[in-house]
């Protein structure tokens, strides 16, 4: 049975009163646009959904001119440095090999409006930052430009036909490019040089000309050859020399040639063919060369410095004692008197021992002193009449060379340990304050030797071992339960769960051990019962053993992806439990 609505009934009044008044209010609306005589608006086309996408409002004024693309013609640029440049007109259609261009076509369409090709070329022996970049700035040009055309990727070798076409079939390949605007790692390249060892107590070495008749039988020679350094010992030379310039050898090999170096010892007479092909050939006899007075120029060091509109290059005196800003030992001769702290971080300083010139660059100084100090050096080195073998060394602080660091006194990098202090006693903070306090630290400082990362790899643990590890530390594990975060509580984790542990997610360990139980020694027990056997008929006390005892040790696993709610949620629900056990 089916209801019927009466017709004249309150709600159909309303709404026809409703609908009337609508329709008033539509008809108004249409005499007044029809008085003023404006005519209606066209119905709105959907726009494309690319179209009601939001542009970025990039600033390409940087790469681009205002009047690229507003002229017929072609315009093409060169991918240099991670930046487009514009090449000249007589260059198009020359493509280098290792590059990356960009080519832009505008001519006029049917209707007479402005439209646009655009190109990016890459070469076959482009790297990848060129290749990149390419793509990037030929769709930052379209963008640029408000075009609506594609950007084509045309390969060398693989081009389209319509590109040939912008040249008329007239391309052509040149081997090369510019370089890469990544940093390349390089091989280092090594100077071969020759040098004689001398000193007693501190060995010092003088470079001397490459060549066989410079060695000496009554001297130790050092051979640097990059990656292979050789030490020449004379037939009347020293055993304590020899030994000396050995280890100096492997202090080059260990701080300048990360270990890669072979150090190679020969004696006269059994040399190898090798170190003869490095020096150019064997002599025919080698003879004494070096005068009896011989004497070593005296290093001389400089400060550079930046005046009012000149530099500045005043020598510093060394020898004197206002020179240092430390207090200098009564004992020391003033030509022993060049020491490391002579060097401030914040200065630049310049090393001429005659036959070499070493520039010393503190990490703290400027870019404008340390460009003129190299400046300064390569002048300094042609003023005077030097040998032909002489060199300008480059020298940061920090990286020294073993050569440099011999000509100071005492210069050595080895830590200094103090085996009667641990860790806590060195890391700990004292009650001192101020300036005391600072010195304190900056003396008490640890010191971590990073030679270990050079070390090779450990082998990994035997399988049986860690095994055995894992039963012997498990020993006294006495039960485990597991909970992990599911929502906003912890539920219990099933056992068979127990090792494996997702980056989401955080868990918690409660792990119960047993304390070991310390007995009391023999000796004492039998001290306590001597008292007792005084009394005759007294029930025998029994002894007493202490009750076992066991520790719970609560473990909380964060993943590193999971939120940081698990700890807040450990900390006040689930650990206040676990204090209350």
């Amino acid at each position: 049975m089916r209801l019927r609505r009466r017709k004249d009934s309150a709600q159909d009044d309303q709404a026809k009163q409703v609908l009337k008044g609508m329709s008033d209010v539509a008809q108004e609306k249409n005499k007044k646009i029809e008085e003023s005589g404006e005519a209606k608006a066209p119905d709105l086309k959907a726009r494309r959904w690319d179209q009601g996408l939001e542009k970025p409002q990039l600033d390409y004024s940087e790469f681009f001119s205002e009047d690229v693309g507003q002229l017929p013609g072609l315009s093409i640029w060169q991918i240099e440095n991670f930046v487009p440049t514009l090449v000249d007109d007589a260059f198009y259609g020359k493509f280098y090999e290792a590059d990356c261009y960009i080519v832009l076509k505008t001519f006029l369409d049917e209707n007479g409006s402005l439209s646009w090709e655009i190109y990016y070329w890459i070469g076959q022996e482009a790297t990848l930052d060129k290749k990149a970049c390419s793509a990037i700035h030929a769709v930052n040009l379209r963008n640029y430009l408000g075009a609506e055309c594609r950007c084509i990727r045309e390969e060398m070798g693989d081009e389209s036909d319509e590109f040939l076409q912008v040249f008329d079939n007239d391309i052509s390949y040149i081997e090369g490019g510019t370089a890469s605007g990544f940093f390349t790692v390089e091989d280092t390249q090594y100077v071969t040089r020759l040098y004689r060892v001398y000193g007693k107590k501190n060995i010092k070495l003088e470079p001397v000309a490459l060549k066989g008749t410079s060695l000496d039988p009554r001297f130790v020679f050092l051979l640097d050859h990059g990656l292979e350094l050789f030490v020449w010992r004379g037939s009347r030379a020293t055993l304590s020399s020899t030994t000396k310039a050995r280890l100096f050898a492997e202090k080059i090999n260990k701080n300048e040639r990360k270990g890669k170096a072979e150090i190679t010892l020969l004696c006269q007479g059994q040399e190898s063919p090798e170190f003869w092909e490095v020096l150019g050939g064997q002599p025919e006899e080698i003879q004494p060369c070096v005068p009896d007075d011989f004497q070593p120029h005296k290093p001389k060091l400089y400060k550079v410095g930046l005046g009012l509109g000149y530099l500045e290059l005043p020598q510093i005196n060394y020898k004197l004692s206002v020179e240092h800003k430390k207090r200098l030992k009564a004992d020391l001769m003033p030509e022993m008197r060049l020491l490391q702290s002579l060097l401030d971080t914040k200065n630049v300083y310049i090393l001429d021992c005659w036959s070499d010139v070493f520039i010393w660059i503190g990490r703290k100084s400027s870019r404008l002193v340390r460009a003129a100090a190299l400046k300064l050096s390569q002048e300094l080195c042609g003023m005077l009449h030097r040998p032909k073998h002489a060199m300008v060394t480059r020298n940061l602080e920090g990286t020294e060379c073993q050569v440099f660091k011999s000509k100071f006194k005492n210069w050595d990098d080895v830590l200094q340990v103090d085996y009667t202090r641990n860790a806590e006693n060195v890391l700990q903070e004292g009650g001192l304050a101020g300036k005391v306090r600072k010195d304190a630290e900056k003396k008490d400082q640890m010191k971590a030797d990073l030679t270990a990362l050079f070390l090779p790899r450990q082998p990994p643990m035997p399988l049986s071992e860690a095994e055995q590890l894992m039963e012997e530390w498990n020993e006294d594990l006495d039960g485990m339960e597991g909970f992990v975060l599911e929502g906003k509580k912890f539920a219990r984790l099933p056992e068979e769960e127990f090792g494996h542990f997702h980056t989401h997610d955080c868990y918690v360990f409660l792990c119960r051990y047993w304390v070991p139980v310390e007995y009391e020694e023999e000796e004492e027990k039998k001290k306590k019962t001597e008292g007792k056997e005084e009394e005759e008929g007294e029930e025998e006390e029994e002894e007493k053993q202490p009750e076992e005892d066991f520790q719970c040790i609560v473990y909380f696993w964060q993943g590193r992806e999971a939120s940081n709610m698990g700890w807040l949620t450990f900390t006040f629900s689930l650990q206040k439990k676990f204090e209350s056990l």
